[in-house]
């Protein structure tokens, strides 16, 4: 926090990282009492964050909802306000990349000849609302030829800790079934992804080059 509180932003390279950080660790902490004086709420209502970025609040009866909205979850004993602020500090590297290359009219370029990428998004890279920030990136580096696999719910399959397990592997590659489909369609190209445990997946299921997009990105 004494980062934060200095006014600097914290950057994650993993998407498990930053999920952590913007989502599990600010869970039910705008329930709190400080969060909800920060918000000068009024005696009677209880204010409950609409979406991800807790721009936006909605305004409910307090008598009817104290006990159903409470910060009660797996944090809940570090401080609420403390949680809030780091979160909002977080960002991941590849939205502080798109972010900066944006206000500072950066020109990255890609650092391999093998230009040919297919790329997946996490499933905690895509639980922080940020969009595709790397696809956005190397979509302005002309000889970048990247595609995207997978849709909302697609996932590599590995679990967390579930993917180390071997009762859990035959049910592991079954679900990241399509993902693997979709990298076989197209097996020239280099696989990327942000995600470490991703990673280990597809090394676990393929023989072919598999790297994160900031070793490929250079000014």
């Amino acid at each position: 926090m004494q980062a934060v509180n200095n006014g600097y932003k914290i950057i994650c390279s993993c998407p498990t990282c930053g999920y952590f950080y913007k989502k599990l660790l600010l869970e039910n902490a705008y329930f709190s009492q400080a969060a909800q004086e920060r918000l000068q709420t009024r005696n009677n209502e209880i204010k409950v964050p609409l979406g991800s970025g807790a721009s936006k609040f909605l305004s409910l009866p307090k008598a009817i909802y104290q006990k159903v909205f409470k910060d009660d979850g797996y944090f809940s004993s570090i401080a609420p306000m403390d949680r809030i602020d780091l979160s909002q500090a977080v960002l991941d590297l590849g939205e502080y990349l798109l972010s900066f290359q944006q206000t500072h009219d950066l020109t990255f370029k890609i650092n391999t000849s093998e230009t040919s990428l297919i790329y997946f998004a996490s499933c905690h890279q895509r639980e922080q609302d940020i969009g595709q920030p790397y696809l956005k990136i190397f979509s302005t580096i002309p000889e970048a030829d990247m595609i995207q696999v997978g849709g909302a719910l697609s996932c590599c399959g590995m679990g967390g800790h579930l993917g180390y397990k071997k009762s859990f592997h035959k049910q592991s590659l079954k679900t990241g079934q399509s993902v693997f489909n979709a990298f076989e369609s197209e097996k020239d190209r280099t696989i990327v992804t942000d995600c470490l445990s991703c990673r280990l997946q597809f090394s676990h299921v393929f023989d072919r080059k598999i790297v994160h997009p900031i070793e490929l990105l250079e000014i």
